[in-house]
């Protein structure tokens, strides 16, 4: 059993290092830095302020929102909550992201390569000592 998965480690460990460039998880997080880019002046007081002066019949109906739509409110509040959470979050290094699958994935393959070289070096059973000629 443990020979089997030393044997499927090192084709999982090469699969997991696929993943990513599969998914094309690289161009995802170049899409979730642009996302981030593009709401970063809005998810600031400023921002707010801004959409007030801006939009004012946005304002009104923000204003008018809780009475509109209950549901809804309740999850523009939990929405609001979260700008300091982003702010929090704002600078991650999303282009790294990949980075945690390739890199350990690539450690396991390695790894379970090695416990299948080094198996092979030593004797099948447990216990027994090498026989020495005289």
């Amino acid at each position: 059993m443990s020979r089997a998965v030393a044997a499927l480690a090192p084709a999982f460990g090469l699969w997991l290092v696929t993943v990513p460039f599969t998914l094309s998880l690289f161009a995802c997080t170049d899409a979730a830095e642009k996302v981030t880019n593009e709401f970063r002046p809005v998810l600031s007081r400023g921002g707010v302020a801004q959409l007030d002066r801006n939009y004012p019949a946005i304002a009104r109906g923000l204003a008018r929102w809780p009475a509109i739509r209950p549901g809804a409110a309740d999850l523009a509040a939990r929405q609001r909550a979260t700008v300091a959470a982003f702010r929090t979050g704002d600078g991650l290094p999303f282009r790294t992201l990949p980075w945690l699958i390739i890199a350990p994935a690539a450690l396991l393959a390695l790894l379970a390569l090695a416990v299948l070289v080094v198996g092979q070096r030593r004797p099948d059973a447990v216990g027994e000592a090498p026989v020495v000629s005289a």
